[in-house]
């Protein structure tokens, strides 16, 4: 069972969880069950300053090494999370943490809390395959396999074939590989091996498919948010923290500034020019995040910030780690410093697509996971593969419409996207929005 409501700003909120005697709210309603954490302040960051305090001697001694561990740490947490009364600082009693004047003390104490939250944050762990959201739909036609195979412009062919998603070859494709890891670049494509995304490395690809060569060219790369952002979202206070997960499928990114409300715009970016739905979870079943029965889908009137960015750590003490920032966009390795040259892989991407005369233009953004790839590779014309997801199109969709109450044109855009959740969400424990040939059989009466 599930409960749904549009917000009353544009915003539509899905979450999976609900009594059998509740109802859906009217579509215009302002009513809505938030999952979001209790906002009364815990007691724990409390109780760890209250028990470092006696141990003033050993700060005093805090070491350069201190300083450099306590800046890393700075580094991974957002401005807004260390406000007093705004994130982890504000769990704290602000008569306490006045009591501790800037220096080595104040250092190491702040040191010892956001180790602590840091620590916990790396904790959290992405689903099994059979729960994944993305993953759970491949578990009717069998268990995921890690060996490698090759990416290439055929296969992507086939894969959006199987899709009903029609290519836009007028300006470079940027391709989203979600849990991959790239074996070797050959001519033409690449060699991946899927892998299980983690949350806290850089475990899939994100290339540039450009139809002058008809060549495929993919970097290191995250479709994920980061265990950090994702935990800041369950954990903090500050209600600017936001972080979700962008569904499978395609749609349609432009050249501009990622709206961010705790770390500033992303001036080098690419932003979704047309809305999603994407997956937010508030930590209910914590430590296990994203899975496809839980959390809450949210599609907001104004852009959220997603897109694509630069990973964001090309300095020191990062560089040559594979540590990444994001709230839910895509992010590629390097770095886009402000008023600076982009650095690294992101570089690169760049002036890829700006070879293809796409830099400011829009793009056609494909997101898919290795392991359905790599099923799409043994099995091209399966049937059993055939799906419909945001991006799709043609008579099999509007088909889909009618089956749904909904007004047919053709395009399984956003509002179609939430019509299959809210009926995935009524009939079965997993919401993906993603159409099978068994559900649409099974739910609809519908062939594929």
């Amino acid at each position: 069972m599930a409960w749904f409501s549009s917000l009353a700003q544009g915003s539509t909120l899905l979450c999976s969880r609900f009594s059998a005697k509740s109802r859906l709210p009217n579509a215009g309603s302002a009513r809505f069950m938030s999952s979001r954490p209790s906002s009364r302040p815990t007691r724990r960051a409390a109780l760890a300053l209250l028990a470092a305090l006696p141990a003033h001697t050993a700060f005093a001694q805090a070491s350069k090494d201190d300083d450099a561990g306590l800046r890393r740490l700075l580094a991974d947490f957002e401005p807004g999370d260390l406000k007093p009364g705004a994130g982890l600082v504000g769990d704290v009693p602000p008569i306490l943490f006045g009591l501790l004047k800037p220096g080595a003390i104040r250092r190491r104490v702040l040191t010892h809390l956001l180790t602590k939250e840091h620590d916990a944050a790396l904790k959290l762990r992405w689903p099994e395959d059979e729960q994944a959201l993305d993953y759970a739909h491949l578990a009717e036609d069998g268990k995921a396999e890690n060996s490698a195979f090759d990416v290439t412009p055929a296969l992507i062919s086939a894969w959006a074939h199987s899709s009903n998603i029609a290519l836009d070859h007028r300006r470079p494709i940027l391709l989203a590989i979600r849990g991959a890891t790239i074996t070797a670049q050959k001519t033409g494509g690449l060699r991946i091996a899927p892998t299980r995304p983690d949350l806290k490395q850089l475990r899939c690809v994100i290339g540039v498919w450009s139809a002058d060569t008809d060549a495929i060219r993919g970097f290191r790369a995250s479709t994920t948010p980061s265990a950090l952002h994702t935990y800041a979202q369950t954990r903090l206070k500050n209600a600017g923290r936001v972080s979700s997960l962008l569904p499978t499928g395609a749609f349609s990114l432009a050249r501009g500034t990622l709206r961010t409300e705790t770390a500033g715009p992303h001036g080098s970016a690419l932003r979704l020019a047309t809305p999603v739905a994407a997956l937010r979870d508030y930590g209910r079943t914590a430590p296990i995040v994203y899975a496809a029965g839980g959390g809450a889908w949210m599609l907001d009137g104004a852009p959220l910030a997603h897109g694509v960015h630069a990973a964001g750590f090309d300095q020191a003490p990062y560089r040559g780690h594979s540590y990444f920032s994001s709230s839910g966009s895509l992010t590629v390795g390097g770095a886009a410093p402000p008023m600076a040259q982009p650095k690294g892989d992101w570089a690169a991407l760049m002036r890829m697509l700006a070879a293809g005369g796409g830099a400011d233009q829009t793009h056609q953004c494909l997101l898919v996971t290795a392991e359905e790839l790599r099923r799409t590779a043994l099995a091209p014309n399966e049937p059993t593969l055939r799906r419909l997801r945001l991006g799709a199109s043609g008579p099999t969709v509007a088909a889909l419409q009618r089956a749904l109450g909904r007004t047919e044109n053709g395009l399984f855009d956003a509002q179609t996207q939430i019509a299959v959740l809210r009926k995935q969400l009524w009939s079965d424990d997993r919401a993906d929005g993603v159409v099978t040939p068994r559900w649409a059989r099974d739910r609809l009466r519908l062939a594929l």
